[in-house]
């Protein structure tokens, strides 16, 4: 893990989380010592690819997604609602395909793991982390 700090970055920076892109919920479930992601209405396995910085560790016992902050953002059994990204790769079922996840349950991340918007939040000023991710 890299324990960098926190990085300003330039001045006037300012990010627009894109617009919902799916009317997609995923939910989170374990497939052995591993976090999967499922799409919530048709169980199918979701290849998802999550900003910079988030992780999947064991939190009292149950699979969690962590944000780059540390915060746990979903625990096994949640259903991540209004999910923004894009898909990138092949067809649907096709090898490559995957889900770039932007934001989710009226929170919104950079590329780079920052959150930066979600209820109540102002835009603010965003700094950038530099921590890394792991599996469970």
């Amino acid at each position: 893990m890299n324990d960098a700090a926190p990085t300003p970055l330039p001045s006037g920076f300012s990010y627009a989380c894109p617009a919902t892109l799916t009317n997609m919920s995923l939910r989170v479930e374990v497939a052995g010592t591993r976090l999967v992601i499922v799409d919530a209405t048709t169980g199918s396995p979701v290849d998802a690819v999550w900003p910079y910085g988030f992780s999947a560790r064991l939190v009292d016992g149950k699979a969690a997604l962590l944000a780059s902050d540390g915060t746990v953002v979903a625990r096994e059994g949640d259903v991540l609602t209004s999910v923004n990204g894009s898909w990138t790769g092949g067809e649907v079922g096709e090898p490559g395909r995957a889900f770039h996840v932007s934001g989710f349950n009226g929170d919104c991340y950079t590329p780079s793991g920052l959150k930066v918007g979600g209820p109540g939040w102002p835009m603010p000023t965003a700094t950038s982390t530099g921590l890394g991710s792991q599996d469970p």
